[in-house]
This record gives C-alpha cells, sequence and structure tokens, in this order.
C-alpha cells in the first residue's frame, strides 16, 4: 500500500469518494429555492416564514464545523461521513414529509448537521491527503459543494412538477444518503506519519515563497493560537 501512496494512486482513489460526497449534500443548501413555492402553499406560510428553513440549515451546519472536525480527527471520516449520510437523508425525507414549519425547521436542521459533518470530513481528508497539492485539491473538493446542484436541478425541477415536493424530497433524499454512505467507505486519513514522495523538499519550497504555518495543530491548539 505504502508504493502505491508514494505514487499518488490511492490519493486520488480517495479524493474521489470525497467529491462525490460534497455533490451530494449540495442539493441541501443551493436546491433549497426550487421547493419554496410549493412548500408556502402546502403549509399555508408567508414566504420569509419558510426561508426561516435555510437560516436554521445554515446555522445547524456551520456552528458545528468545529466539532465535526474534532469528531472526525477521533473517530475517522468513515465513521463520521457514514453518521452524516444518515442526518442528511432524515433531513430532506423529514421536510418532504413536514406538515408544519415547526418540523420543517426540524427536518432541515438535522440536514444541516449532516451536510456540515459530510463538508469538514471530506475538507479535511483533502488537505491531509494532499499537502503538496492543498489548494487545488480542497478547491476541487469544496467546489463540488456547488457543483451538485448543476447536475440534478433538472430532474428535481421535473419530480416537483410531476409529482408534487415532496415526492422530490423524500426521492432525492435517499438518493442523497445512499450515494453519502457508499462514498464514506472509501474515507480514510493517512497513516500516522505519512508524507507524500518528495514533501521535505516541497514543503521548503513552498515555505521559501509563502508564509504558512506547517504544524499539523490539534483543536486546542488552534484556538489558543
Amino acid at each position: 500500500m505504502s508504493a502505491k501512496l508514494e505514487q499518488g494512486i490511492s490519493r486520488k482513489g480517495i479524493l474521489i469518494p470525497a467529491v462525490f460526497a460534497m455533490l451530494a449534500v449540495a442539493n441541501l443548501q443551493y436546491a433549497w429555492t426550487l421547493f419554496t413555492t410549493d412548500l408556502t402553499k402546502s403549509l399555508h406560510a408567508r414566504l420569509d416564514q419558510v426561508q426561516w428553513t435555510l437560516t436554521f440549515f445554515v446555522i445547524a451546519q456551520t456552528a458545528l464545523f468545529p466539532v465535526s472536525a474534532y469528531l472526525v480527527d477521533r473517530f475517522g471520516p468513515r465513521l463520521i461521513v457514514t453518521l452524516a449520510s444518515l442526518f442528511v437523508a432524515v433531513g430532506w425525507i423529514g421536510a418532504g414529509r413536514a406538515n408544519s414549519l415547526p418540523m420543517l425547521y426540524a427536518a432541515y436542521a438535522v440536514g444541516g448537521v449532516g451536510a456540515g459533518a459530510v463538508y469538514s470530513a471530506c475538507v479535511g481528508v483533502a488537505m491531509k491527503w494532499f499537502p503538496d497539492r492543498r489548494g487545488l485539491c480542497v478547491g476541487v473538493v469544496a467546489g463540488s459543494y456547488g457543483f451538485g446542484t448543476a447536475l440534478t436541478t433538472l430532474p428535481i425541477s421535473y419530480l416537483i412538477e410531476h409529482n408534487g415536493y415532496r415526492t422530490a424530497f423524500i426521492l432525492f433524499g435517499a438518493i442523497q444518503g445512499l450515494v453519502i454512505v457508499i462514498a464514506a467507505q472509501f474515507l480514510r486519513m493517512p497513516p500516522a506519519g505519512w508524507q507524500p514522495a518528495g514533501w521535505e523538499a516541497i514543503k521548503r519550497k513552498v515555505l521559501r515563497k509563502v508564509q504558512q504555518s506547517s504544524c499539523d495543530c490539534t483543536p486546542g491548539e488552534m484556538l489558543r493560537s
């Protein structure tokens, strides 16, 4: 395995599942507006009341980033992303079954917890495996979060138009959860002390050009700094 890692083969095999997991959570945020009109009608609510759903999602997603990152370091990305897949599925399936605004808020907040865990885990995996191409690989993973909706806007819109928004929520919630749980099984952090081939020379070259830390800091050390 070490020989493959040195050649970058296994690294790419880990980056691809991280990209797919990020593609699968994109809709929770970026496809939201496809559902708002039907939600206002179904729940007999004003648009501003429905839009609070996305606020709760973003709060749940971002506020728990430090916790998610700690859990990934503690238990590994495979377990955390596997659990996150359940939260993502429950978020959209629950939104499809919600009959009141509080139920919708709660379901989407659960989805936010899952999306945040997937995001922090996949970005962390990219950073750990690609210290020599950190900007590129983190950009690819993070960019997938936005690109995923471009792939699914048309089928989601079709389902909403022909089968109703509830069906679209439930069906894509299940699909997205399934994609994430499959991708999770291929995610892992590198072994302790692992470095890519030629890393010492690359690090010296980078540090001469850009002032950045080469410390692999714990969350506590990061906060104290």
